[in-house]
């Protein structure tokens, strides 16, 4: 080549234009069309030979005159083993727009065709199935999708104390799921592991509306109406309440719909799935429930065998506590600095233990393998790189837990270890395996990935905000109201820090989803509180009066749909099967998050109302005065 004085770009310019088959057009002759092919492909090793490399000085120099050519193998790049042996690994990979499970499934009915007619001695394992989790993990959510519409159902019953009002409340429940797998239908959503974490999170949710329409409704039924006086009466004066507290909820979980990017694409079908929900109840709400009470329920009781006497004691002692409460109000009337003054410390403190907490961008789950990549010095071989590689095996093989091992080599690259271990496994591995020299070992996602995620949140958590403040505004003619209200949501956080605190669950995209659902969560005490003491107030009644009076009145929906949401929540918190690790933050935050919340919203809320009534009647007199 130095001779006839060759560049290497020469070259191989020569090896691709002498080595094609490509059309070269077409030509007729008026009834028949012919197409062109130009073909010089090369088709055995003597072609090569005669390959016109350059042309010098007139003369043509072929390969053969520079070259010798040889049929042999490429050198090879990579290796791969599987249990120490050597092996050829072949990674499947589903399209953007597919499914997982069903491409894991036609995947495997193929491997036992190809099986039936592999030589002897030839094995096909499967290494990894990503569609294994997805099954486990949906099994477990629709186990504490089912435990906890259970759980929500029997606190009801509890404070109901009546099969008939509690069914027909529990009714809600599954009227909504199976109406919101027809929105879901409709928007093209599947039944995956992100919709249905977000149908077990909204346990709680499905029945809330239910149960302050049914429980306005025995009140009244109570109060000596007739059953369908009693439905038309009940849902008229709680309509209201019910359809922003609704739609409060709904604004909280759209922004999330809209968050762009990796986060967005992971949550649009938690956040339409959640919205979907509520929206459902609320029909249901204001059509079945009221409809079914009107037909079913009697104003007198009778009382149920066995635990009727229970029942009977616990809300008599409810009842004493509802008094309590309205005298605890009271007080809290009349010393309304220190009711605003404690949960701004307490704020002030969860902000700082928030700091104590551990970030992340998602709760790894226990798939039961463990993934380690080793990036070796850029002198590394791969002869190099597979002995490093048969020695992190060995090591790893130590855990009787490990089934498998399969590792992929590439010079200056090695994969190591994708196999089934124990969550324990990882802390065992890290102190009998020390890092050799020149390579560096990781594992996980990145910080991009938390920075993203975690900014996407706080967006929408501010429009949540917004969105929330237009809904209520709306809704009430007074802006006390909608500011009183947006007042309270501060609340949502102080619990939800100590919630995660108390669970040493980390503060990372599911908690913070949490947070935002606990605004909803927050509003919907508020909006009860408030709306029932306007309705006091607007004939005549003295404020704080009214005030105390719908608290007295609301405490038992208030409590209700609070532990409906609770217990509806602990066995996504208490869960310990495939994924449930990535939902316990969540409800770890909310559980803690409405607890707190709760009980400050019952004094706070109505003191942040009168202070408000108060700078509306002065700006008022000051405006009547210029």
């Amino acid at each position: 080549m130095n001779s006839f004085n060759i560049t290497i770009s020469e070259l191989t310019n020569s090896l691709s234009s002498d080595n094609i088959d490509v059309s070269s057009g077409k030509t007729t002759d008026g009834d028949t069309e012919i197409s062109l092919k130009t073909n010089a492909a090369i088709k055995n090793v003597d072609d090569f030979l005669n390959i016109l490399a350059v042309t010098r000085n007139g003369s043509e120099v072929r390969l053969k005159d520079i070259a010798e050519v040889e049929d042999g193998s490429k050198e090879r790049e990579s290796l791969s083993f599987y249990n120490g042996k050597e092996a050829i690994g072949i990674d499947i990979l589903k399209q953007s727009n597919s499914n997982t499970v069903q491409v894991a499934n036609a995947v495997k009915k193929e491997l036992t065709d190809i099986k039936k007619s592999l030589p002897q001695g030839v094995k096909v394992e499967l290494v990894r199935d990503n569609s294994t989790s997805i099954h486990d993990s949906v099994k477990d959510v629709q186990k504490t999708l089912i435990e906890g519409c259970i759980l929500a159902v029997i606190v009801v019953f509890i404070f109901l104390k009546n099969i008939a009002s509690t069914a027909i409340a529990g009714i809600a429940i599954p009227v909504s799921i199976i109406s919101t797998f027809a929105a879901m239908k409709v928007m093209k959503f599947s039944l995956n592991t992100v919709s249905l974490m977000a149908l077990s999170i909204a346990v709680g949710l499905l029945i809330d509306d239910a149960i302050v329409v049914i429980e306005n409704i025995v009140r009244h039924l109570h109060m000596g109406e007739s059953p369908i006086q009693a439905a038309k009466e009940a849902t008229s004066e709680i309509g209201l309440a019910v359809m922003a507290t609704t739609f409060a909820l709904v604004a909280v979980f759209l922004p999330i719909a809209m968050i762009n990017g990796l986060v967005g694409k992971f949550l649009v079908q938690f956040g339409l799935t959640v919205a979907a929900s509520v929206l459902v109840l609320l029909f249901v709400a204001f059509t079945a429930v009221p409809l079914l009470s009107s037909k079913h329920l009697k104003s007198e009781e009778k009382e149920i065998p066995i635990i009727g006497k229970f029942l009977e004691q616990f809300n008599r002692s409810f009842d004493k506590l509802a008094n309590s409460y309205a005298g605890a109000l009271k007080v809290a009337l009349e010393h309304r600095i220190l009711v605003i003054i404690i949960p701004m410390i307490l704020l002030i403190g969860s902000l700082f233990l928030a700091t104590k907490l551990n970030t992340g961008f998602i709760a790894t789950g226990d798939t039961g393998q463990l993934d380690i990549e080793a990036s070796l010095d850029s002198s590394s071989t791969l002869n190099n790189a597979s002995k490093i590689t048969n020695n992190m095996e060995k090591v790893i093989k130590k855990n009787s837990n490990v089934k498998y091992i399969y590792s992929t080599v590439k010079a200056n690259y090695v994969g190591v270890s994708q196999g089934n271990f124990n969550s324990s496994f990882t802390s065992k591995m890290k102190s009998e395996a020390p890092t050799p020299s020149g390579i560096e070992l990781s594992a996980g996602g990145t910080q991009d990935q938390m920075t993203e995620g975690m900014a996407g949140l706080a967006t929408a958590l501010v429009m949540g905000v917004l969105f929330v403040f237009l809904v209520i505004a709306a809704q009430f003619e007074s802006f006390i109201d909608p500011l009183a209200i947006l007042l309270s949501l501060p609340l949502a956080i102080i619990g939800a820090i100590l919630g995660l605190f108390i669970g040493n669950k980390e503060l990372d995209m599911m908690s913070m989803i949490g947070v935002i659902m606990l605004m909803g969560l927050v509003t919907k005490n508020a909006i009860l509180l408030i709306d029932f003491a306007k309705q006091n107030y607007n004939k005549g009644m003295d404020l704080k009066e009214a005030l105390i009076k719908a608290g007295r009145t609301r405490l038992r929906p208030i409590i209700m749909t609070t532990l409906a949401m609770i217990f509806g929540m602990l066995p996504t918190a208490l869960a310990n099967g495939s994924g449930s690790e990535l939902r316990a933050p969540m409800a770890f935050a909310i559980i803690g998050g409405l607890i707190t919340s709760t009980l400050l919203t019952l004094l706070f809320v109505p003191v942040v109302y009168t202070y408000l009534n108060d700078f509306k009647k002065s700006f008022r007199k000051n405006s009547n005065k210029v």
